[in-house]
């Protein structure tokens, strides 16, 4: 197996890392991370958070910016982007209705922002909820989103815990867009008849292993674990389950 750069998205640790976001990145670098993937700066400027970054050794994979900022901030952002010192720009998520009121405009959204990450040297992104997986006019939303946009221009952040939440198989995601997949978000969970809650990987239904095995088989570098509603605790069990298994 290759190596991966593994690294934790910081939503999953939002409210420690706004309360102090030294001391937590210090304690993700105790717990054996590389790389952090950053959610916005969490109050802090982009060159206080590249300072941080730095002071604990660890290396930004990507950053979560809404769709907005790269369309109407487009200089600050960029060079946000610049002083990171990273290329891949992802939007976390979109109002879910838009994919199905207005398709046409929400496409050309989407080039409009690739376009200015692409004259940047950027590569543009988008991260998955459950939603992409509905239908659309006899596709997967996220597959007719690829398709229109292109992926010369956006590219796929799986998540595969919201994928497989949909009842979609990770594996075969991986294969039908291989080579076009840096960063794979890891996001275990529990799904019951009521309710769809999100655990520390290793401890919840994500066939974790097989997801590891495509990944590596299919390109992704950058497998980025995220919790919504996580901890500190939690982050530290999923990497600790993840170097189990030699990651």
């Amino acid at each position: 197996m290759k190596k991966f750069n593994l690294g934790i998205q910081l939503y999953s640790v939002r409210d420690e890392i706004t309360e102090d976001m030294d001391k937590t990145l210090g304690e993700i670098k105790k717990m054996g991370y590389d790389y952090v993937q950053f959610a916005g700066f969490f109050g802090k400027s982009a060159e206080e958070a590249k300072a941080l970054s730095d002071k604990h050794g660890l290396k930004t994979t990507s950053i979560h910016f809404g769709i907005s900022e790269i369309l109407n901030e487009p200089e600050k952002t960029v060079k946000d982007m610049k002083t990171l010192g990273i290329k891949h720009f992802v939007v976390p998520s979109v109002p879910q209705n838009i994919f199905f009121d207005d398709w046409a405009g929400t496409v050309e959204m989407f080039k409009k922002a690739a376009a200015i990450c692409k004259e940047n040297d950027l590569l543009f992104g988008y991260h998955n909820h459950a939603v992409e997986f509905s239908d659309i006019d006899g596709e997967k939303v996220f597959d007719k989103l690829l398709k229109d946009v292109g992926t010369d221009l956006l590219l796929p952040e799986f998540d595969v815990g919201w994928m497989e939440s949909t009842g979609e198989v990770p594996a075969k995601y991986l294969e039908k867009y291989a080579g076009f997949i840096p960063l794979l978000h890891l996001k275990d969970y529990v799904k019951t008849e009521e309710k769809l809650s999100f655990v520390p990987c290793g401890s919840g239904m994500l066939d974790i292993p097989s997801v590891i095995e495509a990944a590596d088989k299919f390109g992704v570098e950058d497998i980025i674990v995220e919790q919504d509603g996580g901890c500190l605790a939690d982050i530290k069990k999923s990497i600790e389950y993840l170097k189990s298994l030699g990651l």
